[in-house]
């Protein structure tokens, strides 16, 4: 269960989910807006976009919008793609505004999965076959940071030998966005929204003894100092 503003909203969740888990869309609307529907980001994106008003001339919008934040962008392709939407409904509290919020959120989902699935739909077999957590670790990241940034990141590892996985990714990338737009952290929150294992983020063996060798060289370094500083004093 989720804290009361984001359960009120399961019942339209259920209704517009699609084949999506219900507690999975929830957590993201708990972790993006607390429940709280029309919210507007504090940060604005790299990328604004002019949006439609329901009556009057069309805004410019920069910033992340509605229950599950999504960016204008995404607002503004999913009102020439799929159905119209406007900026009020975008941030407006009345629950048709919700749903409207919901099933745009849901949909920038499914679209970040299901562009794992045109890269390898063995690998990332939903959403003709089960969502594994393989597939829903790598897709929450596509939603937090765009499914192109994580997809020339899974490009990278691939021209670099090594497999297309989120593991490889959190070792290969551990300072991937931060400090302000890290999805390494962003999964990390959805995932314990769910109470769901999390896959492994330590260092690989070889960054493990790196870090290791770095610590110890500067314990050598501090108590080479101390030696000096004892020498000195007696002379």
């Amino acid at each position: 269960m989720f804290r009361p503003k984001v359960e009120r909203w399961r019942a339209i969740v259920q209704s517009e989910r699609g084949n999506l888990p219900t507690d999975l869309v929830l957590a993201i609307i708990d972790n993006e807006s607390r429940g709280k529907p029309g919210a507007i980001a504090g940060k604005r994106t790299k990328h604004p976009e002019l949006l439609q008003r329901r009556e009057g001339p069309s805004i410019v919008a920069d910033r992340a919008l509605g229950l599950m934040q999504v960016i204008p962008r995404n607002i503004a392709n999913y009102a020439r793609t799929v159905a119209p939407v406007t900026y009020d409904d975008m941030v407006g509290t009345t629950p048709a505004d919700a749903r409207i919020q919901i099933c745009l959120g849901v949909s920038v989902l499914r679209s970040a999965l299901a562009s794992l699935h045109r890269r390898d739909s063995s690998a990332w077999p939903w959403p003709s076959g089960p969502l594994t957590d393989e597939q829903l670790w790598i897709g929450l990241a596509a939603y937090a940071i765009g499914s192109g940034n994580v997809g020339r990141k899974l490009d990278r590892l691939g021209q670099e030998g090594k497999p297309q996985t989120w593991a490889s990714l959190v070792n290969r990338f551990p300072s991937w966005g931060q400090p302000h737009n890290n999805p390494i952290g962003y999964v990390r929150r959805i995932a314990g929204l769910l109470d769901a294992p999390f896959l492994p983020i330590e260092p690989e063996p070889a960054r493990k003894s790196a870090l290791i060798a770095i610590a110890l060289g500067i314990l050598a370094i501090l108590a080479l100092s101390q030696k000096r500083k004892t020498w000195l004093k007696r002379t």
